[in-house]
């Protein structure tokens, strides 16, 4: 009984405390609710205000239990939203979850969990309020300019944008077309633009919200930028010139050309460009008139006569300076007004011929005619003359023929490959020059007189034993025309005492170890023919050495033909006379000796630039094989050890086994001559014999046959 009285108080002191709002009683049941970010979604908004649940008591949310820190945020009592809802980087929320409690009784937690759903607020737009795009007029059909999608549109609310539809406004010409794609459209040339026409044209794009009514556009700019699309053209069709014939005053003077001449690119913009006149191919003829390519003013540089011709017809060229493609054509009418004077004049005012360089002298080279319109026998009458510069290499006699005077200047190499002769005709009996001349443009052929030169005139290479290595290679370059047998080049090896061991690419002058070569000097001098196709073929050689060089670190070790002893003697001076070859300052680190050649030693070398630095092993080796000849010269000098030298290298065992076979065939070759003269000689005791013995047998033969015949025909009498 006392018991139960004891538990009834605590339940009557402890009731009303449990009635009341607290953290305890708060966080027995989990927090679930729900916000639209139509009406709720600005930084700050409270979206639960709990101070009558917790009774003012301060809420926290546990570390390490859930997200909501990352859009909410508690103050006080208060649940309110961090951030704007709306906030792009947050449109990935649509809820948020963690644990919660108290800050005076973490202890007493439950889950909170705030679920977000999206509006839409049916607002949206492009991400620039125009677009612009550069395009040449010379764009094809079917160039796309532009692309839209749903990445260039932005909206104030989270709603993912789908089923986004673009579509093309103001194409009234129909200049462009659209391909449209899933949420995407592409603008493309439908027509050819062109920039004298319209310079731009404007366009709408308008996207469009398939499920709703929502859309919005923008503008496209299209800028079309000139190009060189449009030829020039003349003012006129026809201008007029008149010339006085054999008017001197009228010579390399601008003319009055009535109306004047005047020519202009008709594009308007960036593609607009500068004409320049000319005449076109085969217009000017006689090659009198001329015309300023930049003003279009027309010149004479010789007379005309009116009895040759009275009128000319030329055809004059607008040409734009930056392609012969833009050009444009106008005719020059000229009439040439009559004096009285008559000059020989060519038939034909250019000739074109084919000689061989070098022809001889006396060669026929073509055959130049001019008449004199005059109506006396005078007017045949008619000289030739070359002028300079070529009158002192051919020569033309009154019948018109030009011959070869001096053979050494047609060279083909010499220039270009032609020669252009200027022909004048003159009037024998007032020796008055004609108003014009004859060209004869000659074209040297190609004649094998230029044998194949080397690009160096010696060579160096590093040498090696590996059979199939490429040592280097040579090249010779030969000055006769290209693409013929007479410039095309085949190399070949000079038979010498190392050659064997190489070989040589006729073609490209690579040079390959075939067999291991068996040396002690360190070196090997080949010689190497260069020989081109031509009849008769010509050829030139060059010596190339091949010289044993190792790289150790950055030393360079080589031989030379010198004893140790002498070069370390003079070690000073080779360090001086090497370094001044190779401009470096140059160390002999090592001089030894070679245990099969008592007169050669190997050298190791080091060097440094001028500042001191280092040079490394491969730079020094490049540098040592370049100037190898040079080096190897210093140690050239006479003396008897190099004469020895000289001798032990001639004998080489190949050299001295060559030499026995020698010796050998020639002793051979003495008792072979002996054994035929004896038996030459005892045959020619014995034939006198032989003959008697042959005599004497036949007349035996013969008396028993006859012996024969008898007993024959007696026993067939017998018979």
């Amino acid at each position: 009984m006392g018991m139960a009285n004891a538990c009834y108080v605590l339940l009557i002191l402890f009731f009303p405390a449990l009635c009341q709002a607290s953290c305890t009683t708060f966080f027995l049941q989990r927090t679930y609710f729900e916000i639209y970010d139509n009406d709720t979604y600005e930084e700050g908004t409270v979206i639960g205000d709990y101070s009558d649940d917790v009774d003012n008591k301060t809420l926290m949310f546990l570390p390490g239990t859930g997200n909501c820190a990352s859009i909410l945020a508690i103050n006080g009592s208060k649940l309110v939203l961090k951030e704007n809802l709306l906030n792009q980087a947050l449109c990935n929320f649509d809820s948020v979850s963690c644990d919660w409690s108290c800050a005076e009784s973490p202890g007493r937690k439950n889950s909170l969990r705030v679920f977000i759903h999206r509006v839409s607020r049916k607002v949206f737009k492009f991400k620039s309020n125009s677009y612009s795009v550069n395009v040449p007029e010379s764009a094809s059909t079917g160039t796309e300019l532009i692309s839209f999608s749903k990445s260039d549109l932005t909206r104030e609310d989270c709603v993912p944008l789908t089923n986004v539809f673009f579509r093309l406004n103001g194409n009234e010409q129909n200049f462009f077309g659209s391909r449209t794609g899933t949420d995407k459209i592409t603008i493309f040339l439908n027509k050819k633009l062109d920039y004298e026409d319209s310079k731009n044209h404007t366009l709408n794009i308008i996207a469009e919200l398939l499920d709703t009514a929502e859309e919005n556009s923008t503008s496209l700019l299209v800028n079309v930028t000139d190009v060189d699309d449009m030829d020039p053209t003349f003012d006129h069709d026809v201008y007029y010139l008149n010339i006085t014939e054999n008017d001197n005053a009228s010579i390399n003077v601008s003319l009055n050309v009535t109306p004047k001449i005047h020519a202009f690119d008709r594009d308007m913009g960036a593609g607009r460009q500068e004409v320049f006149y000319r005449f076109a191919d085969n217009s000017n003829k006689h090659g009198c008139f001329s015309i300023d390519k930049t003003t279009g003013n027309i010149s004479v540089s010789c007379p005309y006569d009116r009895e040759d011709r009275e009128f000319y017809s030329l055809t004059i060229k607008a040409v734009q300076q930056n392609t012969e493609s833009r050009s444009c054509t106008a005719t020059l009418s000229v009439r040439i007004l009559d004096v009285n004077d008559n000059t020989p004049e060519f038939m034909l005012t250019s000739y074109h011929v084919n000689v061989t360089e070098h022809s001889g002298r006396g060669t026929l080279i073509d055959t130049v005619t001019a008449n004199d319109k005059d109506q006396d026998e005078k007017a045949q009458d008619v000289n030739y003359e070359i002028l300079p510069p070529h009158n002192t290499a051919f020569s033309v006699n009154k019948n018109g023929e030009i011959r070869v005077e001096d053979p050494s200047k047609l060279d083909r190499e010499a220039g270009n490959g032609t020669m252009i002769l200027k022909v004048k005709a003159i009037d024998s009996e007032n020796r008055k020059p004609s108003t014009s001349t004859a060209t004869v443009t000659i074209t040297l052929l190609d004649a094998n007189d230029n044998a194949p030169i080397f690009d160096a005139p010696k060579y160096t290479f590093r040498l090696s034993s590996d059979p199939g290595k490429v040592l280097g290679h040579v090249k010779a370059v030969d000055d006769d025309e290209a693409n013929t047998p007479n410039s095309e080049i085949r190399y070949k090896l000079h038979k010498t005492l190392w050659s064997s061991s190489f070989s040589i690419d006729n073609k490209t002058g690579n040079i390959t170890v075939k067999e291991r070569p068996t040396i002690t000097t360190g070196q090997i001098e080949l010689i190497v023919e260069a020989q081109d196709l031509g009849v008769p073929p010509l050829q030139s050689s060059v010596a190339v050495l091949l010289s044993q060089v190792e790289v150790n670190g950055d030393t360079v070790n080589f031989t030379v033909l010198k004893s140790a002893e002498e070069v370390t003697k003079k070690k000073d001076f080779y360090q001086s006379e090497i370094g001044k070859i190779l401009k470096l300052q140059v160390s002999l680190d090592k001089i030894g000796s070679l245990q099969t050649r008592r007169i050669s030693c190997y050298i190791i070398v080091s060097a440094t630039f001028q500042n001191n630095s280092v040079v490394t092993g491969n730079i020094l080796e490049n540098l040592v094989l370049q100037h190898m000849s040079e080096i190897l010269a210093l140690f050239n000098e006479p003396h008897d050890a190099q004469k020895a030298v000289s001798s032990e290298e001639t004998f080489t065992p190949t050299v001295i086994s060559l030499i026995v076979i020698c010796c050998l065939l020639i002793v051979g070759t003495i008792i072979l001559i002996i054994y035929i003269h004896q038996t030459t000689k005892k045959r020619n005791q014995i034939l006198p014999s032989r003959e008697k013995w042959q005599h004497e047998d036949s007349r035996k033969y013969e008396k028993t046959e006859e012996d024969i015949t008898e007993n024959g025909d007696s026993k067939k009498g017998d018979e």
